[in-house]
């Protein structure tokens, strides 16, 4: 790189571009601020019908609860304020839901680090890390370990090292709750497979010992076998890694008894793979080079590439549903056959910006059934996936959704913001016009403090809340 000085005597512009991008910085840490300022005065004034804080959800089923919007010693929320918050954000109800309960959480239980954040010493993300971190100390251990990490960052401890504290502080703050933890991981183990990604997939987990050294044993085994007994080719394994990762594949097509994984494999006394996958494949992918399926839960997979993945698999052929064929019913029950279609028409949660597979949902009545109402109201026209949480934001909640067109939808919230949901995503629309408020047949309650200190605003008998 050549460096040369400017004789002209006007702006260096390489000072102005960084006197630029400080200033964005700068804005950037002003605006993550002011969002925790912003969900710390909505989670103050939100607020909810009075039976739900007093135990009414258990004679209203899915009505709003209150509920502590973060760990020990953080104040009551409505749960229903994340459904507003995440369409807002972009987000989803859970994300949302998360970023309040840090907010809440760095505030009542982390003062010096909300302190330290105001003032710039700290940012946002790394002080809802300590946040999370001590998650499960009671207030008390939260603060302390607060004052501690406060500390560091007053005097300019780097942040990799303050990770480092972090982990030895929340130990010390609760000794007895660390080795709770511990035994608790103990048992732990997992396994996990990751989503479809160029026609693999990634893996990993957590294991005991014992199996986990059985396991290294085995892949060794085999994939040397592989090494040793196969001609190389563009499709088999040509390094010990790559073997290593076909004999898990090995492994698993042992347990089923498939043809070529061991010398004794009994097909027809084996274990059936129960697995159900769904695939959609276009017509026209069928007859392109590079054609694309896609796999419920999975992802992505090149047409080319199927054969591979369901050698030796059963495969059911369901042709194109057509709506007009799916004849609507009376009855409030869904048929398999119309949830089957909802869901592949949306194949998501239809709440703005909600991501829950339609299979894990509630096949919601846009419209709601009515009992003795008119005939057909159960039809594909009318249903669409919704999860739970947004079902009864939906129900009890305030928020009101049109189907424009089967399969897209018009999303009001009960603070007037607009979004239409469609089968390629969530789109922000201007803000609808308010309308006003039905007169309340009950009072409502504050909820800025936890249960012990709530207090009914009843007007003219003078219950202020108590001081902060």
């Amino acid at each position: 790189m050549t460096w040369e000085a400017r004789t002209d005597g006007g702006p260096d512009p390489v000072d102005a571009g960084l006197d630029r991008l400080a200033a964005a910085a700068a804005a950037q840490r002003e605006a993550e601020v002011e969002q925790v300022r912003a969900l710390l005065w909505l989670a103050d004034h939100w607020e909810i019908d009075e039976p739900a804080a007093l135990g009414a959800c258990a004679r209203v089923e899915g009505i709003e609860r209150a509920l502590p919007a973060g760990a020990d010693g953080t104040a009551v929320v409505g749960e229903f304020l994340a459904l507003e918050v995440g369409p807002l954000l972009g987000i989803r109800p859970a994300d949302a839901a998360a970023r309040i309960a840090d907010a809440v959480n760095l505030r009542d239980r982390h003062p010096a680090l909300w302190e330290a954040v105001q003032s710039g010493a700290m940012r946002v993300h790394q002080a809802r890390r300590i946040t999370t971190e001590c998650a499960n100390l009671d207030r008390a251990g939260a603060q302390w370990v607060d004052e501690q990490m406060a500390g560091a960052a007053a005097a300019g401890l780097p942040w990799p090292r303050a990770t480092r504290l972090l982990k030895g502080l929340v130990v010390k703050a609760d000794p007895a709750q660390a080795a709770r933890r511990a035994q608790q991981e103990r048992r732990h183990t997992h396994v996990w497979v990751g989503k479809l990604s160029d026609g693999h997939v990634s893996f990993g987990g957590r294991l005991r010992a014992a199996d986990g050294l059985a396991l290294d044993e085995a892949l060794d085994i085999i994939g040397r076998d592989m090494l040793e007994s196969t001609t190389p080719s563009a499709t088999m394994p040509t390094t010990v890694e790559q073997a290593r990762a076909a004999a898990v594949g090995v492994l698993a097509r042992m347990f089923f008894g498939e043809p070529g994984t061991t010398p004794d494999a009994q097909p027809a006394s084996a274990p059936q793979r129960r697995a159900t996958l769904v695939v959609h494949v276009a017509a026209e992918a069928l007859s392109e080079p590079d054609g694309v399926a896609r796999i419920e839960g999975w992802g992505p997979s090149l047409v080319t590439h199927l054969p591979e993945l369901f050698s030796g698999s059963h495969l059911a052929i369901r042709p194109v549903l057509d709506p007009a064929a799916l004849a609507p019913v009376d009855s409030y029950e869904i048929p398999e056959r119309l949830r089957f279609a909802a869901t592949l028409r949306n194949p998501y949660d239809t709440f703005p910006h909600a991501s829950a597979p339609a299979r894990a949902c509630d096949l919601d009545h846009t419209v709601p059934h009515r009992a003795g109402g008119p005939p057909g109201q159960t039809s594909l026209a009318n249903l669409a996936p919704l999860g739970r949480t947004p079902h009864r934001g939906k129900t009890h909640g305030g928020w009101h959704v049109d189907a424009l067109v089967p399969g897209t939808y018009l999303w009001t919230s009960p603070h007037h913001r607009q979004y239409l949901v469609t089968r390629s995503g969530t789109h922000r629309l201007p803000n609808a016009a308010p309308v006003a408020p039905p007169a309340r047949s009950r009072p409502r309650l504050d909820l800025r403090y936890p249960p012990q200190a709530v207090r009914l605003h009843l007007p003219g008998l003078g219950h202020a809340p108590p001081p902060r």
